[in-house]
């Protein structure tokens, strides 16, 4: 004699695992956004500790006084000829192609992105620079917003 399932067996089996697909599916969203932040802040925190002073001190070195921003090479996009990308490799939630020191603010007020979000990886976070100066290195910060006050 076979043994099969029933169909209210099969109904009861389906609507568990609809239960459970409810569950899961919103929580995995919840993880996705999280890991994106902790990414964005992560990368603009090595910008701030690692890269930020690697590039204050070529500036000190070169009589720009502390400025990461005024490099006078006519490229925005690059610090004294070099790309970003030559100190820190840049996550792909950043477009690398939008790399801007001149959008680094000088002392306080309302910032530009140094580097853009990647809207087609599904970035959501821009990172925003604080140009150095002749006593305080440069400070990088991720927000969702376009523009941010330091």
């Amino acid at each position: 004699m076979h043994r099969s399932f029933t169909l209210i067996e099969l109904i009861f089996v389906i609507v568990i695992l609809g239960i459970l697909a409810a569950v899961a599916i919103p929580r995995y969203f919840g993880v996705r956004q999280q890991a994106q932040q902790n990414i964005a802040k992560s990368f603009a925190a090595t910008l701030t500790r690692t890269v930020g002073h690697t590039l204050w001190s070529k500036s000190l070195t070169m009589n720009a006084k502390g400025s990461i921003a005024s490099d006078n090479d006519g490229d925005a996009s690059t610090f004294y000829g070099k790309k970003l990308e030559v100190y820190v490799d840049i996550p792909y939630y950043f477009d690398a192609t939008s790399v801007n020191f001149d959008n680094c603010v000088k002392g306080s007020g309302q910032a530009s992105p140094f580097i853009e979000k990647n809207q087609s990886a599904g970035g959501e976070y821009n990172i925003f620079c604080r140009d150095g100066n002749a006593t305080d290195a440069p400070k990088f910060v991720a927000s969702k917003e376009e523009s941010y006050a330091f």
